[in-house]
């Protein structure tokens, strides 16, 4: 009885219904078998694109991109920010603020998020990055564990195993 209710409500459903919904995190391509605990990323904004080089941090909760001068400023009615990276000033939608518990004890820093596309090997996803000056850091780009579950295995022996290679979209 129960499994002839299930194929009556399948067959009230319209067709196509779940392919319509799109995942925003749906990977465009198979990701590699393992990626280094560093690789070559793409990052697209509304009207740039940036190959860095990023830390694949599987301790990490989130990401990061390396931004200073931020300023908050308005546009037809939503927030904004306009920032500098990769001696380019950019601006994108504010996505959210966050407060980012800070391991070396000191206290935890608030911090702006923007939306951006990312480019990893083959797979391309979108990917929130809290806005952070990583001047001190070895790399402008730091990959949390929020990307990394929709990529793959991160090797700590291996670096460099997939070249950005998506179609810019």
């Amino acid at each position: 009885m129960f499994r002839a209710a299930g194929l009556m409500l399948a067959a009230l459903l319209p067709l196509g219904a779940a392919a319509q919904e799109q995942d925003p995190w749906q990977l465009y391509e198979a990701p590699v078998a393992q990626y280094g605990w560093m690789e070559r990323v793409r990052i697209e904004t509304l009207t740039r694109y940036f190959d860095l080089e990023a830390k694949l941090d599987t301790g990490a909760d989130s990401s990061s991109l390396h931004a200073t001068d931020i300023e908050v400023f308005e546009r037809e009615g939503q927030n904004w920010l306009r920032f500098t990276t990769q001696d380019q000033r950019l601006e994108q939608p504010i996505a959210r603020r966050v407060r980012i518990k800070q391991k070396n004890g000191q206290p935890a820093q608030e911090r702006w998020v923007v939306r951006l596309d990312l480019c990893i090997g083959q797979v391309f996803i979108p990917a929130d990055f809290s806005l952070v000056d990583r001047s001190d850091f070895s790399t402008p780009v730091l990959l949390g564990r929020d990307v990394l579950q929709h990529l793959g295995p991160v090797n700590p022996e291996l670096k460099f195993t997939a070249e950005p290679q998506c179609p810019r979209q």
